[in-house]
């Protein structure tokens, strides 16, 4: 891909030599309703095309797995390979143009969210989509075995996982963060930490449906194999809809630009965005409404 990067200024750019921007794909990233990607900006630099790329203060995932404990990491990867199958599932923009160098997917240490960088020109990274997922599952059996030590039984389950040819991107992230979250669960068990937990309680559903949240990140969606609370009966929910976060004792909600949408309390969610979530309040998930109920750790349910 003839593609050069400008150096200089915390953000990326790069200026294009023998290829162009394609319109509509560089139109839907800006809608950002397909994964995680990098915010991106077309201009000219000394009569080329060029993009710009901004990073807001994030790190090159390279950096934050670099002595990270196994639960950033692992926490982080999740997130990673579950924005790159939202993309995938999409349609409209191709996992061939992704850019999966550790050095150019983006991270937030703290949340262990992802951004991914992708280039909207008329030239591909990757010819063909089995090489993509080659190079993504082999990329990360390197970075697991690569200081030569034991892996514990979440690595070896992970790398089990990764070259499972059987298991798509989707079903590895999500056995992927089931694993993170179990761990941490047993963790906090053993530290008699149970934390606040979060309610939601469906209404005029065909069976009673309730979902209690304990953990610090909590999957909806459609598919019980990439969901961890699953909403069976309407058919206007993502696969994987939306998520929702524990954190500092408070509970926040990630609409993970799905179709239909995510509302609380009537107003539709920006995808990629997290939005408090308060004792009493509505969520309505596609056409599925829930009422949210807030306890403190140890209160009685």
């Amino acid at each position: 891909m003839e593609i050069r990067e400008v150096r200089g200024g915390r953000n990326l750019s790069f200026v294009l030599e023998e290829t162009s921007i394609l319109q509509t794909e560089y139109k839907i990233m800006l809608h950002q309703e397909t994964a995680a990607l990098l915010p991106c900006m077309q201009y000219r630099r000394n009569g080329r095309e060029a993009l710009c790329y901004i990073t807001r203060g994030q790190r090159p995932f390279s950096e934050v797995i670099r002595n990270a404990s196994e639960e950033v990491f692992f926490a982080a990867a999740a997130d990673l390979f579950l924005n790159i199958a939202r993309l995938q599932e999409n349609g409209f923009l191709s996992c061939r143009r992704l850019d999966i160098d550790l050095r150019r997917i983006y991270a937030d240490r703290k949340t262990c969210r992802t951004s991914l960088l992708y280039y909207p020109v008329d030239t591909e990274l990757y010819q063909s989509d089995l090489a993509f997922d080659r190079t993504l599952r082999n990329t990360f059996i390197g970075v697991l075995r690569e200081d030569g030590t034991g892996l514990s039984a979440a690595g070896e389950a992970f790398l089990r996982d990764l070259q499972d040819p059987s298991l798509s991107v989707m079903e590895i992230g999500g056995r992927l963060l089931r694993l993170t979250e179990a761990e941490r669960a047993v963790r906090d068990g053993a530290h008699g930490r149970s934390g606040p937990e979060a309610i939601l309680t469906a209404a005029g559903t065909p069976r009673p449906l309730v979902f209690r949240v304990r953990r610090d990140v909590y999957t909806i969606g459609r598919r019980g194999q990439s969901a961890d609370g699953v909403i069976p009966d309407d058919r206007r929910v993502g696969r994987v809809h939306c998520r929702i976060y524990r954190s500092d004792g408070r509970f926040y909600l990630r609409d993970l630009g799905s179709v239909n949408g995510t509302f609380i309390n009537g107003e539709r969610l920006i995808p990629d965005r997290r939005y408090a979530l308060t004792d009493g309040c509505s969520v309505c998930i596609a056409g599925t409404a829930f009422t949210v109920t807030l306890k403190e750790a140890g209160q009685d349910t």
